[in-house]
């Protein structure tokens, strides 16, 4: 997996949803260093897997609707906790699944137990959010999110 190789020696994956036409990745650096280079790996990811593709299908031009965003995130704040809701609410927000643990390309299956996560450092990310059972963290990912908040993602 490209992802793996490129971008899991920069980054701690927290968590992921893969959908039919975008991506989110939660994502914190490895290192103390300039991330702006780590993120800039993203890119050069996408700018590989996109040619791939091209030349694969025969086409030419962009894969991906919009320029990819990278937002930094204070983990001090729910904000953190928000983010991870909304990436796992995609698919259930779009129609594609009636629950959440239906999705199979999202790390929410990990968060709950459903599946081992060879991908997501789930541990640290139920530590940095305090999580401290599978069940708790189920209910509350069903909470509707604030619009402004969401606004806030874009």
């Amino acid at each position: 997996m490209k992802i793996r190789k490129e971008l899991l020696s920069h980054f701690e994956f927290l968590a992921y949803c893969l959908m039919p036409n975008h991506f989110h990745f939660l994502v914190k650096g490895r290192h103390n260093l300039d991330n702006r280079n780590s993120i800039k790996n993203i890119g050069v990811m996408l700018s590989s897997y996109t040619q791939a593709i091209n030349k694969q299908e025969y086409r030419i031009g962009t894969l991906f609707q919009r320029r990819t965003k990278a937002k930094a995130i204070n983990q001090e704040t729910n904000y953190l906790y928000y983010c991870i809701n909304y990436i796992h609410q995609n698919p259930f927000a779009a129609e594609l699944v009636k629950k959440l643990e239906d999705w199979e390309y999202s790390s929410f299956k990990d968060f709950i137990g459903l599946r081992g996560c060879t991908f997501c450092n789930i541990e640290l990310c139920k530590n940095i959010l305090g999580i401290h059972n599978n069940e708790d963290f189920y209910k509350s990912s069903y909470q509707n999110i604030n619009d402004r908040i969401i606004t806030e993602f874009y």
